[in-house]
């Protein structure tokens, strides 16, 4: 299954948008092994993975990197989680 990443964030010049969590793809928590996202116009970042099962504990945190120094900013609160009954559909994470 896929799971697509997409969220709106105004970045600066020599940083990235990363995901990562509790899947070895987002590199388990690993901010090093973390899913780099793609900038496209407009300042949307996407990413996507692909499983062969959704853990039914599934969650995830985007971070900021800054590539000058290789320092990870967290975003703010808990990580986000999906609760997904049916995990053979694939999966779109749109957040704000």
């Amino acid at each position: 299954m896929k799971v697509q990443f997409t969220i709106p964030s105004i970045t600066k010049w020599g940083e990235a948008m990363l995901t990562t969590r509790n899947v070895p793809s987002l590199g388990n928590g690993n901010f090093n092994n973390a899913l780099r996202l793609n900038y496209s116009e407009g300042g949307r970042w996407t990413g996507e993975i692909y499983l062969d099962t959704l853990p039914a504990d599934f969650r995830y945190n985007y971070l900021l990197k800054r590539e000058d120094n290789g320092e990870f900013i967290v975003e703010w609160g808990e990580a986000r989680e999906v609760r997904v009954e049916d995990s053979g559909k694939d999966l779109y994470c749109f957040d704000h």
